[in-house]
């Protein structure tokens, strides 16, 4: 096949952005047979901005063993304006399932030659030290 004149044995982390998207678009596959040829010992992150079925079944079929759901969503005091008189309960049933990005979120990003982004990357780590952190 396509697949076998590229060496992936080393292969440590797969990231799948948008993994949703890519299988609604008809290409389950597709990953299926990209993933069933990469070492199972591997780190890996599938990233959507829905929750779906098919990113959970992706999961087993990608070999993750103890999936973890990171889910970001908008909490009933955030919802609540000062015009409206719901109560929290009314309002996180009324919303249940929407989500935002959390106002208190910072994204930054940095474009370095390849030869200065380790240096890069831990000055940004040293700035941001009380902080939590996630790089791609």
């Amino acid at each position: 096949t396509r697949y076998d004149n590229i060496d992936v044995s080393e292969l440590e982390v797969l990231i799948l952005d948008e993994s949703d998207v890519l299988l609604d678009m008809g290409f389950e596959v597709t990953l299926t047979s990209i993933l069933s040829r990469l070492p199972r010992m591997r780190r890996t992150g599938l990233f959507s901005a829905t929750n779906t079925s098919g990113v959970k079944k992706l999961c087993v079929k990608s070999g993750m063993r103890n999936p973890v759901l990171v889910d970001v969503s908008v909490s009933a005091k955030q919802l609540k304006s000062s015009e409206n008189n719901e109560s929290e309960q009314q309002l996180a049933k009324k919303n249940q399932g929407q989500q935002a990005t959390p106002s208190s979120l910072t994204n930054y990003y940095i474009i370095s030659p390849l030869d200065e982004k380790l240096s890069r990357l831990l000055s940004f780590l040293r700035q941001h030290s009380q902080e939590k952190v996630i790089i791609f």
